[in-house]
C-alpha cells in the first residue's frame, strides 16, 4: 500500500477495515477466534515513523471565499452558513436546530441538540448564541417547536423535489 503512494491516514483506514471484516467473520463462525485476535496486535502506521505519505492538513476556508460565496447562496443555506461561522456548531448540528433544543431566557442563548457527535462518551453539547447569531435565527424561530429551523428546499418549478 505504501509503494502504490498511499497515505497514511487511507492505509490506516483500510486495516481497520480489514480487522472489521474478520471480526465479522468470527461473529458468524466463519473463521477461528484467534485469527481475529491476532490481527487486533497490528498496530497502525505512526506519523513520522513510516514511508507512508503524509496528508496535508485540512485546513478551513478563508473567510474571504466564503463572504463571496454568501451572495450567491438561497438565503435559509446563506443563513446557515453565517449560523455556524457565528456560533462554531457543527454542520449536522445547524441542520437539526429545532426552537425546542434553544434555551433563549439569558442574553447568551443555549443550543442543546438533541444528539450529537459524543453523547455516546457522556458528554453534554451546549452551542452558545450571541446577539449576532441570534439575529440570524430568530426569523427561524417562528415555527413549531419541534420543526427544523433551516428548511432549505428547492422552489417548484425548478425540477427538484419540495
Amino acid at each position: 500500500m505504501i509503494e502504490s503512494g498511499l497515505s497514511r491516514n487511507v492505509i490506516n483506514r483500510a486495516c481497520g477495515r480489514i480487522r472489521r471484516i474478520f471480526k465479522w467473520g468470527v461473529a458468524h463462525q466463519m473463521i477461528p477466534p484467534a485469527t481475529w485476535q491476532a490481527l487486533t496486535t497490528v498496530t497502525g502506521l505512526r506519523k513520522g515513523r513510516t514511508d507512508a505519505r503524509e496528508t496535508d492538513p485540512v485546513l478551513p476556508v478563508d473567510d474571504t471565499i466564503v463572504d463571496q460565496t454568501l451572495p450567491k447562496l438561497p438565503e435559509v443555506v446563506a443563513d446557515m452558513v453565517r449560523f455556524e461561522r457565528l456560533t462554531g456548531c457543527r454542520p449536522g448540528e445547524v441542520c437539526n436546530v429545532r426552537p425546542c433544543d434553544i434555551d433563549t431566557s439569558g442574553e447568551v442563548w443555549a443550543y442543546r441538540p438533541e444528539s450529537h457527535k459524543t453523547e455516546h462518551h457522556g458528554r453534554a453539547r451546549i452551542v452558545f448564541i450571541g446577539p449576532r447569531a441570534q439575529a440570524v435565527l430568530r426569523p427561524y424561530l417562528l415555527r413549531e417547536k419541534t420543526a427544523y429551523c433551516f428548511t432549505p428546499r428547492i422552489p417548484n418549478g425548478s425540477g427538484g423535489a419540495n
